[in-house]
Parts: structure tokens; sequence; C-alpha cells
């Protein structure tokens, strides 16, 4: 029998992918596994038959002699040798095992493999393999989680049309029961027999890397007749087995000569139509990263206003970090209750990293929101931007920046579509842009969609649902709903005073001026943003009689100070000013006028 060249496995493999729905399994050995740094099973039996020899002298050479192995055949042999090399202590045998596969780094081959196993219907591997290469390459490539059957105990769950990719160690794993001596590799379990039988059933099943030197997975390969084709690959120069030419012949196989895992891997990604994964892999990696950090500082911000032990323990999760990296210094300055000594943190941090993105825009945001310092904190946005003009965080607080200080509409809409088209599922971006439509401009519609993602993703996102309850009683006019998700916020943060504020007014904009005055007299004890106060004060002069004249001397003095609310919606107070024959309507008129006018 004569090899044909991997050229023509490719071929058969684009036939496939144009022509027909069916699937490919694969069948590693320890084989494929040589270019991540881990032995070969040929390597490994010539080792240990060398060390039996050197250990045992003239009773190794009867035991070879009796068993027939030989330098050249001692591949075929890997149980037998394993057994006798570690008759003395089997569990040192599967220590040594342990080290020689512990931190190996799956090869590019296992990286294309994975892209197919992920991103393809051809997601089954058979393995004789103990290492987790394969489990390890789809973890760190691909957000796909395989289902890693590793025991003939759960042999049961290999099903065959599984949407997941399945990986099948039909001799265990390091972290199960690994079937390394004769008795356990040479006849597979009944349920890995039943497994196997329905996973090649119709297959095309492409081998790489295993020698066909057990009796288990052999025999299995032996007695089925209902896979579609059978590629068996081994390395230039490399004859298979006997078992295997007469297995290939009977099921009219084809030998496959191939330069190695990783070159056929790469031309089977190639033929299937994958490409290169680096942005998506560096995408993952970044967010697997965000993910650890924000789980940190979350933890920290649970337990820095809690009891003294909490406070402690936030405390020393800032004591932690070592200032090796930018978000050392954010985890030393969020930690400050002083602004200005968490800005001393601030500058320690970009004077080590200059060119930290992440780090330029948490001090862009820190001046922004903390110091007021609005000039300083474009600049700052500016400069992390044009080293990472994709950092969604920072696009989108850029847009509410823009949005919220600088008045700059458009400039501020380009900016929350820039980041809602790298994230479209981050809440704080969505209803961020909502509002943004809502209030300035005014396509309402629109905002309700917005609102309405926002809240599908985040249904307890306080912000969110006051947002779109002022929407509903605003624009919709929809009191009842306005008030069920008012009080669905109150319920989350009773003490949210923008959100007691918004309900009181849909309170006195009902007439029910006892219940909206007692709403706000508890927004007035809270409130602290200058919008806030402004509305609450309107409020209080255009409904009670006791502030007339205070709230509008309160009102222009806020006015003049610049205090705005942009397209806030004063129109129920105004027209209780109306019924109720204020003395001062006019010029509540006017004030209104001015507190929300919207600037182009």
């Amino acid at each position: 029998m004569k090899p044909i060249h991997s050229r023509r496995l490719i071929q058969v493999v684009k036939d496939l992918q144009k022509t027909s729905d069916q699937r490919i399994c694969f069948i590693l050995g320890a084989g494929a596994s040589v270019t991540s740094g881990i032995p070969s099973g040929g390597k490994l039996a010539r080792e240990w038959l060398q060390e039996i020899l050197e250990v045992e002298g003239e009773e190794g050479e009867l035991w070879t002699q009796e068993h027939k192995i030989t330098e050249e055949n001692a591949p075929t042999h890997y149980p037998e040798l394993f057994e006798r090399r570690f008759r003395d202590s089997r569990q040192n045998g599967f220590e040594f095992l342990n080290q020689t596969m512990l931190n190996k780094k799956p090869s590019a081959g296992y990286a294309f493999l994975a892209e197919i196993l992920a991103s393809t219907r051809h997601n089954v591997v058979i393995t004789t393999n103990f290492d987790s290469l394969t489990e390890l390459a789809l973890y760190q490539y691909t957000d796909k989680q395989p289902l890693v059957v590793g025991h003939e105990s759960l042999a049961g769950f290999a099903r065959a049309n599984t949407q997941r990719p399945l990986i099948s160690k039909i001799h265990g794993s390091l972290f199960l029961d690994m079937a390394n001596e004769p008795d356990k590799t040479d006849k597979l379990a009944k349920s890995w027999q039943q497994a196997l039988s329905a996973l090649f059933h119709d297959r095309l099943v492409i081998v790489v890397g295993y020698g066909g030197n057990d009796g288990s997975l052999m025999s299995v390969l032996q007695n089925l007749t209902d896979y579609s084709q059978l590629f068996w690959c081994e390395m230039q120069g490399v004859d298979p087995n006997p078992e295997v030419i007469e297995l290939l012949e009977t099921q009219q196989g084809k030998w496959v000569s191939i330069t190695g895992f990783d070159e056929l891997m790469f031309d089977l990604q190639q033929a299937l139509g994958l490409k290169f994964r680096e942005q998506e892999i560096e995408g993952m990696h970044r967010n697997w990263l965000s993910v650890y950090r924000d789980a940190i500082e979350k933890l920290r911000d649970r337990n820095r206003n809690a009891s003294a032990e909490g406070k402690h323990r936030a405390q020393q999760i800032a004591n932690a970090v070592d200032l090796d990296t930018w978000w050392d210094y954010q985890l030393k300055a969020d930690a400050e209750t002083d602004a200005d000594k968490a800005e001393i943190w601030y500058r320690k941090g970009l004077a080590k990293f200059p060119d930290s993105a992440r780090l330029l825009g948490s001090y862009a945001l820190f001046l922004n929101v903390n110091q007021r310092e609005y000039d300083q904190a474009e600049a700052y946005y500016q400069k992390a931007l044009a080293i990472d003009s994709e950092d969604e965080i920072f696009l989108g607080s850029y847009a509410f920046f823009l949005h919220e200080i600088r008045k700059d509409y458009n400039q501020a809409e380009e900016y929350y579509q820039k980041a809602l088209a790298i994230d479209s599922e981050n809440n704080i971006f969505l209803v961020s842009y909502a509002i943004f439509l809502h209030e300035i401009r005014r396509e309402y519609d629109q905002a309700e969609e917005y609102y309405q993602k926002a809240l599908k993703i985040n249904p307890k996102h306080v912000i969110s649902l006051v947002s779109y309850a002022i929407f509903l009683h605003q624009i919709r006019k929809k009191y009842d709903q306005a008030e069920a998700y008012f009080q669905k916020a109150l319920a989350i943060d009773p003490d949210h005073a923008n959100n007691l504020g918004n309900y009181a007014q849909l309170k006195l904009c009902q007439g029910k001026l006892e219940e909206g005055k007692k709403l706000m007299d508890q927004s007035f004890d809270k409130a602290t943003e200058a919008d806030t106060m402004l509305e609450l004060w309107f409020y209080r002069a255009a409904h009670f009689p006791e502030y007339y004249e205070e709230g509008l001397q309160e009102l222009e003095e806020r006015v003049a100070n610049g205090d705005r609310s942009p397209a806030w919606d004063f129109s129920c107070q105004l027209k209780a000013a109306e019924e109720n024959s204020h003395p001062y309507l006019e010029r509540l008129r006017e004030l209104a006028e001015t507190i929300t006018s919207v600037e182009e």
C-alpha cells in the first residue's frame, strides 16, 4: 500500500464542505502533541526500554526477549514497557507522565484545530492522549466551552449530535484514572465501544499522531463498518504498522503522508474557509482581564462603605498591589477618599505608564467627575483615545462628557455610536444614548427602543429604570407604567435622590401634592447634583405657596450661576401654576424656558 499526498485529503475536505453536510471526526494520538513539547509514545517507549535494560540487566534482557521487544518495535509495546518500568511504583509512573505534560502550551496545530471544532460542524475529537492540549486551546483561542469526557463512566455523555466541541479521552486523563497498562489499553469498556460506534457513524475520520499500538481503539476501528471514509495520517518517511495497513485495506481507507500535525491542521483550517483569529483572541483576553479586574473592584466597592472589617478588606485590596501595572495605580487612586491624594496616585502612575490608554482615560474621568477640571479632562480623554481609539469604555465616557458638559451634541452622538458599534450590549451606553435621543434629539421612538434594550440587558439598573420612567411620564403620558418603573428603582435604591425627585414630579402632576411633597423633601435631603436641585426648587416654587418667593429667588441665583436642566419638561408645573393663579406665573415661564433650553 502506498501513501497519498496530503493535498488529496485537503481536496476531499474542500469538496465535502461544498457539497455535503457530512461531519469530520478527528482521532488524535501522542504524535499530535510532539510540537507542543510532549514526547511521543514511541520516544517514551524506547526510553523506558533502555532504562529497563540498564537497571535490570540480564533479567531485563530475558523479559524483552520473552515479549519479543526490540528497539525497533518498542512503540508497539508501549503499555507493557510502561508497566514494567514502573512496576515498583505505579504512582511514580503517573507522576512522571504528569510532569512530562505539565505547563505545556498548545502548538499552532491545536490553535487551528480549536477553531475548526468551535466554528464548524466538525466538532468531535477522540484521543488516546492524557494531555489537555485540545481543551486548553479551545479555552484560550475560542469562546466555546468543550464537553470533555475523560472516564468510561461518563462515556454516555459523548453523543454524536452535540452542539459543543466534544473531546472523548478514551484512555482517561491526567485528572482521572489513566489507562496506561496492557490490561486497560487492550480492550475498551463497553460504554466506550457504544459511544464510539455512534460518533464514527457516517463520518469522515482523520487519524493524526496515533500509531494504532493499543488493542482498544484499534479493535473498535477494525470492527466498525459504518464510517464513511478513513484517512490515516503518518509523518513522511514513517510507515504505519502492519495492523494499520490491514485495517486500511479492509476499510478501503487511505494512508496519508504529512509533514506534521501543525501543517496539516493549518491546511484543513484554510480548506474550511477559516481565518486567523488574532484580533478576536486579543479581544477575548482583554475581556477576561477586564472581567477579572471588575470582579476585584466590585469586591472592593462592596466592602468600602460596609463594616469596619469590610473597610479594612477594601484597604487590603489596595495594599495588595505591587505597582507593576497601570491598574495597580488605578486601585491606589480609587482607594483614596481625599481627591488630592488620589490625583497624586494618578500622576505617579502616568509618569511610569505614560502611554496607558486605560490610565489616561480613568484620569480623564476623575478630572471630569471629581475635580470638574473640564479642559484638562478633555485633553486626557483625547490622549487616551489617540492611543486606543477602539476602547469602548472611554468612547462612551467621552460621548457623555461631550453631551453633558460641552453640549457638543453632534460630536457626542458620533462617539455614542462608535462605543455602541464596539459593544452593543453595554447598558450604560445604551441608556445614555437613549437619554440623548429623548432629551436632545427628541427622536422618541428610537429613544424608547434604546431604553428597552438597556433594561433587557440589566433590568435592575436604577438609572435605566428611572430614565425610562421619566420618558413614560413626560413623553408617553403612561403614568401607571411610569410609576411602576419608579417603584422598581426605589425598591433597589430607596435613597436615590434623582429617582425620588422625578417620582415626586409624577405625583405632583397627578395632583397628589402631599405624596409629591413627601418624596420631594426626601430628595432634597439627599440631592447634590445641580440639575436635580434646580428641578426640585422649581417644583416648590410652582406648587407650594409657602415657597413662591424663596423658590423664585433660589432659582434665579442658580440660573445666574449657569445651572441648567436641558430639555426638562416643566409643563405640568406651569399648568398647575396657571390653574392656581400663581402670582409669578410669567417669571416661572421665563425661568422654565431658560433652564430647559437646548443649545444647538
